[in-house]
């Protein structure tokens, strides 16, 4: 009996017939199933010549195109969905100079936005620091100014706090409009892109 092994009574439906216990990779594939994750294992010939992640991500979605690539409040996005979205997300960061070794920050929950936004500056060759949505004032600057950060993708609001606001009270000139952004606080911060 490994340790963290699962018993295999915990794998037997009580009304089911006794039977083996399943292998290890049906077990996956069930739980999966019943949490509706999408799994898709891709062998890495099939994900063309680049090492980038935005690149490989156009190139699933040349493979898998209308099948789901993840499910958000049970409604599934496609894998041409998902590279569409990044793809939009690219084409604005490349307007504002984003390129290869570009610091992107990423203040958002767990939904899609995130990922089109990390799969779009990916695309790019930019590097992502996602922020903690739990961060707020000291800790929000602390991370925008230790990350290096040029452009900030971030919600104004989750979870019942006010991401603008708090980020304007710490760094004024954000609330200015200003662009690009001219700030003693986070110096290398250029960009804020604010969804909602």
């Amino acid at each position: 009996d490994g340790e963290g092994a699962v018993p295999e009574e915990d794998l037997r439906d009580e009304a089911a017939p006794q039977r083996p216990a399943p292998a290890a990779d049906q077990v996956h594939r069930q739980h999966a199933q019943e949490r509706r994750h999408v799994v898709v294992l891709v062998e890495p010939d099939q994900l063309g010549e680049s090492g980038q992640v935005g690149h490989r991500l156009k190139a699933l979605a040349t493979l898998y195109g209308s099948r789901p690539a993840l499910i958000h409040q049970d409604a599934p996005i496609s894998f041409a969905e998902l590279a569409g979205g990044a793809r939009h997300v690219a084409a604005s960061l490349a307007r504002l100079g984003v390129s290869k070794g570009t610091r992107v920050d990423i203040l958002m929950p767990n939904q899609p936005d995130w990922l089109y936004c990390a799969f779009g500056a990916w695309r790019l060759g930019a590097i992502i620091a996602p922020i903690n949505t739990l961060f707020r004032g000291a800790e929000l600057l602390y991370a925008l100014q230790h990350a290096d950060v040029t452009v900030l993708l971030m919600v104004s609001q989750f979870l019942n706090h006010d991401y603008q606001a708090i980020l304007s009270e710490r760094c004024p000139e954000v609330a200015s409009g200003t662009v690009p952004l001219r700030s003693e606080a986070a110096p290398c911060l250029r960009y804020v892109v604010c969804q909602g």
